[in-house]
């Protein structure tokens, strides 16, 4: 949503205008998003920080985490990941993750906002499973989960 919106790639927003700005646009497409009705809505990292935003996911609806080690999600934003069934894929840029040591920084990124991603409905372990699977998992915890939300 928030390239579509704003023309431009989400590096480009980061390098040009800065983190904060982004937040800015991130909200806004949030807020779009949870006026969406019956839809799946998959945040950035970054989203659940704020608390405005943890709020708005939480009136929207079921909230579900997806956990994985540092070391896997580090390997499934590297180029050419085999999980995407050995074919080369287009990686992902995460602008936070611009370091020397970019496994450092997503263990740091995680402790920093366990506190925030904690206060999701569920959690959904994503470490073993293939895609498919983590979508059958997510649709289980939500459907066990939707009448118990206002």
């Amino acid at each position: 949503m928030i390239v579509k919106a704003s023309g431009r790639q989400i590096p480009d927003i980061f390098e040009s205008d800065g983190e904060q700005a982004f937040r800015v646009l991130e909200k806004k497409a949030l807020v779009e998003a949870a006026g969406i009705e019956d839809c799946v809505v998959s945040t950035g990292g970054g989203v659940p920080v704020d608390a405005d935003n943890r709020r708005i996911m939480s009136e929207a609806g079921v909230v579900i985490r997806l956990v994985a080690t540092p070391e896997t999600i580090h390997r499934r934003l590297e180029k050419g990941n085999p999980e995407a069934g050995g074919r080369k894929r287009k990686v992902t840029v995460r602008p936070l993750l611009k370091s020397e040591a970019p496994l450092e920084r997503i263990r740091a990124l995680l402790r920093e906002r366990e506190e925030a991603y904690a206060t999701a409905d569920a959690t959904v372990d994503t470490e073993e499973s293939i895609p498919e699977e983590t979508a059958a998992r997510v649709i289980a915890e939500w459907e066990s989960l939707k009448g118990t939300r206002p």
